[in-house]
């Protein structure tokens, strides 16, 4: 791991072939660009997608979610289930995410710091996200929803919530 951090990236050249390769864990990929010598300047770049990639929270507590976990399924790129005690996530949603299935299933905040502010544009399915959350009332009306096909029993159990949706495109 310390030679990973000191080294996110390096180049490997073997007979005139160069291979660049930088690992960017924010995005679970890594990025290889091959070329040869004398032709640098365009490149072949091949991506490698990790499959999955657990929550990191802050403390022992699970309250606050410092990396969002995900992992890769067949027809989508799944958030994976957040603590019942997870209060505040980052600002930013991984834009490869198109499924917040469970995400916030039997969560037991009322409200859940920077949920507000993910842009939601890629997500295609919302079934189950707030799924016995009884306590969650959070306004997230502007979440867009143009895009989700499956909201079945997103607010299931979440019998505080009673925030307006009508500009939702769904």
């Amino acid at each position: 791991d310390l030679i990973k951090k000191q080294n996110p990236k390096f180049t490997l050249t073997l007979n005139n072939v160069s291979f660049n390769v930088e690992e960017n864990d924010n995005s679970g990929y890594k990025k290889v660009s091959v070329s040869t010598k004398g032709n640098s300047k365009n490149p072949v770049i091949v991506y490698f997608y990790k499959d999955r990639h657990d929550t990191v929270y802050e403390g022992e507590k699970k309250e606050v979610v410092k990396e969002i976990g995900w992992s890769k399924s067949t027809y989508s790129t799944d958030i994976l289930h957040f603590d019942e005690q997870t209060k505040e996530v980052p600002e930013n949603l991984p834009p490869f995410i198109t499924s917040l299935e469970g995400a916030f299933r039997n969560n037991i905040q009322e409200t859940i710091k920077n949920l507000d502010k993910w842009d939601t544009s890629n997500i295609e399915f919302m079934n189950e996200t707030f799924y016995e959350a009884k306590n969650f009332n959070q306004d997230i009306s502007g979440w867009k929803t143009n895009n989700v096909s499956n909201m079945d029993s997103m607010f299931y159990g979440a019998s505080s919530f009673d925030r307006n949706l009508s500009g939702w495109n769904v």
